[in-house]
Parts: C-alpha cells; sequence; structure tokens
C-alpha cells in the first residue's frame, strides 16, 4: 500500500485497486476513466454524515467501482478491496496499447494504414519520427520530411513532443509560445482555439506545434492528454509527423516515475515510424536495442530505418543493412547522405529543401506519406 500524492502518482503501475475519498482534489470523472483504462479499481470512500448523502452520489456520478462508508468496519474495506481487486483485469482494458488505440477510435489496418484514406478519411495520418540515440538527427530528419511533405501540397504540422530535449521551435527560430501545452489546454479545457497553438513556418509550407519551453516540465504533459490533442490535430490535416525523445523505458513497469510514457503513447498512436541512427556498427546495435524496446507498440506498424549523415559508399551502405537485417527486417532502410548545406540551414533557422539532404528527405516522404488519392494536387517544385 502506498501514498498518492498526485494524479501523476496515481497513474504509475505496480498497484490493483485506488482508493480515495470523495474530496480528493484531483478526484474526477476523467481520473477515474484514466485509472479504469489501465485495469485498476476505483473505491470510493464517503462521509455518511454528508448532507442528503451527497458525498455517495458524488462518486456514483463518477462511476467508480466500489463505495464505502468512511466509518465502515475493517471486515468490510477488506471485502470491498477484495471484490474491486478480483474485478479489475477483467472489468477493463489493461494494455496501455489498448489504451490509446481506444483514443484512436475505430481501429485503421495497421499494415496498410493509406488504404482507402480518401477525402472522407476519419482522420490524417501520424508518422512518429524518432531517434535510435540521442545526436543523430531525428529533430532535422522531422523537419526535412515535413517540409517535404508539404511542398507536395498535403497539410502537414509538425509536433514537437520530445519531452526530454524540444527543440523544433528553437530550430526554426520561432517563439516557444504558443506550443503544446497551450494545443492541450485548448482541447481539454476549451481554452482557445487548438489552430492557435500553431505557428507557420516563414516559408509557409507547414505549421509548427512547439514543444515544451522548458522541458523540466515534462511531468506536465500527461500521454492520454497528448495523445487526444494530436488526434483532434490529425482531424484537420492532413499529415501530422511528430517528433519524439529517443527514450521510450516504460519506468512505471520498474516502480519508476511516470517518464517517457508521451514518446510511448505517440509510438503506440503511429500509422508509420522512422527510426533515425548514426551510420555506424554502433549505429546499428542501438536500432537493435531501441525496437526490442519498442516492439510490443509498434508490431504491426510499418517502421523506416534512417541511417543520418552518411559519408561512405555503397559497400559500407550494403554492410550496415545486411547487419541489420540479419535480425530484423524493416519496412525500408534510407541512407541519408551527410550535407554541408545542412549546417548553414541549421544556422540560418531554414530547412534546406535542395541539396542530398533535401533530396533523401523527399524519397523518404514518398514512403511514409504516399499521395492520399489519385486526385491529389502536387505544388509545381520550387
Amino acid at each position: 500500500m502506498a501514498s498518492i500524492m498526485s494524479a501523476e502518482d496515481a497513474l504509475i503501475d505496480g498497484y490493483d485497486v485506488f482508493v480515495a475519498d470523495d474530496t480528493t482534489s484531483f478526484f474526477g470523472a476523467r481520473f477515474v476513466v484514466d485509472l479504469q483504462r489501465r485495469g485498476k479499481a476505483v473505491v470510493g470512500v464517503y462521509d455518511p454524515a454528508e448532507a442528503e448523502g451527497s458525498g455517495m452520489q458524488r462518486l456514483l456520478d463518477l462511476q467508480v467501482d466500489e463505495v464505502i462508508e468512511a466509518n465502515a468496519p475493517p471486515t468490510e474495506f477488506l471485502r470491498i478491496l477484495a471484490r474491486a481487486s478480483s474485478g479489475s483485469a477483467e472489468g477493463h482494458d489493461v494494455s496501455f496499447t489498448a489504451l490509446v488505440a481506444d483514443l484512436a477510435g475505430p481501429a485503421i489496418e495497421r499494415q496498410d494504414p493509406y488504404e482507402g484514406r480518401g477525402e472522407g478519411a476519419r482522420r490524417g495520418r501520424l508518422a512518429v519520427v524518432a531517434g535510435a540515440s540521442g545526436g543523430v538527427g531525428a529533430t532535422e530528419v522531422a523537419i526535412g520530411l515535413t517540409s517535404r511533405a508539404a511542398r507536395r501540397g498535403d497539410r502537414v504540422v509538425l509536433v514537437d513532443a520530445d519531452d526530454v530535449g524540444p527543440s523544433v521551435a528553437q530550430r526554426l527560430g520561432l517563439v516557444v509560445h504558443p506550443n503544446l501545452r497551450t494545443a492541450i489546454d485548448a482541447v481539454h479545457n476549451g481554452s482557445g482555439d487548438l489552430a492557435d497553438a500553431l505557428i507557420r513556418v516563414p516559408s509557409g509550407d507547414f505549421e509548427v506545434m512547439g514543444g515544451l519551453a522548458n522541458r523540466r516540465d515534462w511531468f506536465e504533459l500527461r500521454p492520454v492528454d497528448v495523445s487526444e490533442t494530436v488526434l483532434e490535430l490529425a482531424r484537420v490535416r492532413d499529415l501530422v509527423i511528430i517528433n519524439v525523445s529517443s527514450r521510450l523505458e516504460d519506468l512505471p513497469a520498474l516502480g519508476g516515475p511516470a517518464r517517457y510514457g508521451v514518446t510511448r503513447a505517440m509510438l503506440a498512436l503511429a500509422d508509420v515510424v522512422v527510426l533515425v541512427a548514426g551510420p555506424t556498427p554502433i549505429g546499428v546495435a542501438r536500432v537493435l536495442d531501441w525496437i526490442a524496446e519498442a516492439k510490443p507498440l509498434i508490431e504491426a506498424t510499418p517502421l523506416f530505418v534512417a541511417f543520418n549523415s552518411f559519408n561512405g559508399g555503397t559497400f559500407k551502405a550494403a554492410e550496415i543493412e545486411a547487419e541489420l537485417r540479419q535480425v530484423y527486417q524493416p519496412g525500408s532502410i534510407i541512407f541519408i547522405p551527410h550535407d554541408r548545406g545542412l549546417v548553414h540551414a541549421t544556422w540560418q533557422g531554414t530547412v534546406p529543401n535542395r541539396g542530398p539532404f533535401g533530396k533523401a528527405l523527399e524519397h523518404l516522404a514518398g514512403l511514409v506519406a504516399p499521395p492520399r488519392y489519385s486526385g491529389h494536387k502536387h505544388r509545381r517544385e520550387r
């Protein structure tokens, strides 16, 4: 048994039944649903002396699993706890993947996420870009991929959901407010319009939803809230590209804090995943480690591995590909050449649409986000 002081603490794993009285500050309907969808039973304790049983009625309105009087005998508490515990795993979804899949609405065939996605499709595509480790250029790939997809005519938005090192807005020379936190407030609290949380890049090709202004505020982002916000955004855009952290350890399962949950949630929602890695044997090893960690979340999701800043020849590329394919068969393996122009673009806060980097990203965009329907109109290349 452990004491819970905040909603974030309550969402960790490691227990079956959550007990709270009706005056707990963060005890609301949404909180109850979040717990139940994680396979946890909720027991509400009320004071029978309250006028007209208002405490009990509030708990019933929240649809908790069990209610009990605060002055009930210990044997009654034990009976209620035993009944709640035995029913928790059967009555609710226990899988985190099932939770975010439920948020996504009716299932899409994950083996072919683009099939049937015409003008009347339920939502736009969700493409997640992650790094197999830090410092491999996943953010640059996400920005370049977004730009190339937008130049074809898609309505594209880039979301910075990296809660470890958010940097998309800074990289593009944009303001840090509004951002993802603003968007969550708009979706869940009705404080403004979701579109007001988007910033259009100076080129005008695409929009950005910036990440946290301060990465130390990661605890403000609940995975469920980010998931619902991204899905809402996908209902009004053709393609949502989500840049996430390279860290995805399931720390709550080990008794740790609810860290890296946003990355795991985005991967579970993704229609396609791009994994960026360094073009070395160590880079391959980190790709395999990452895939092993992410497999429960992306098992049926197309995965493309992009080795970034590659300056070798075809022989070296063949060696890297052969080493990876001995263990895992991704949808495709792409080698993104080293591009000096990218360094200049980084300092200028611009997107390098020409050169080797831009050409490789155009090819990757065709794999990640092929035209949605035959009548799709592309912009003329500039």
